[in-house]
């Protein structure tokens, strides 16, 4: 089955009625009725001007374009991605290795041509899931053009943890104003676990919360 413009449901209709023998309604009349009819429902592929109150009984869905002019609808992502203000990001790194923990992982991602991330906190929750052999490796947090804050806890050989045992590491920032890092316009903000020596074997589940602002110049 086709979709058709309500232009063309009302012409078909028209063409094709049955007239129930005496029972026909034709000319102007028919075709008023017809447009009343058609009138008073929504198109799927018509363009059209909705007048009264629409309440929705779920959240209505928009496309994953962004808006790019006046009076569009900005959906949940975009107002999270452009505007200022603190907020809060859980980030789940689920049963890394320790190889892939030698990489950057992306906690935050680059917010767009234009903008900046302000980051005021980081905590992270350590669960080792399968027993490390790191050697004396450092957790970092930084910037994806390469290490910039100095580091935090370090993920030494550990024994197999549970969430009740996990370890808990505090990204502390200078004891001087401000009390935020600001990192580089459209620039993600990664993970990384570095040290002198390759890690050998071993997976970790990390948890972070980062507290942060979205910034426009």
């Amino acid at each position: 089955m086709s979709i058709k413009t309500k232009a063309q449901l009302a012409a078909e209709a028209n063409a094709n009625i049955n007239t129930n023998g005496t029972n026909a309604i034709t000319g102007a009349v028919h075709n008023t009725m017809l447009n009343n009819t058609f009138d008073s429902v929504v198109s799927i592929i018509d363009a059209e001007t909705i007048n009264g109150v629409k309440t929705f009984g779920s959240f209505p869905v928009t496309p994953s374009a962004a808006p790019t002019t006046d009076y569009q609808v900005a959906n949940k992502k975009y107002v999270d991605d452009n505007t200022n203000g603190i907020r809060i990001s859980d980030v789940s790194l689920t049963n890394l290795t320790v190889a892939s923990l030698g990489t950057k992982q992306t906690l935050l991602s680059a917010p767009g041509v234009g903008f900046y991330y302000k980051i005021y906190g980081v905590t992270c929750r350590v669960v080792v899931t399968t027993q490390l052999q790191v050697g004396a490796q450092n957790l970092w947090v930084a910037w994806d053009d390469g290490i910039t804050f100095q580091p935090w806890g370090n993920l030494a050989n550990g024994a197999v943890e549970t969430a009740t045992t996990a370890r808990f590491h505090v990204f502390e920032f200078d004891t001087g104003s401000p009390y935020y890092v600001t990192i580089p316009n459209n620039t993600a903000l990664v993970a990384v676990l570095s040290g002198s020596t390759n890690p050998t074997g071993g997976s970790a589940q990390m948890d972070f919360n980062i507290t942060y602002s979205v910034e426009t110049y």
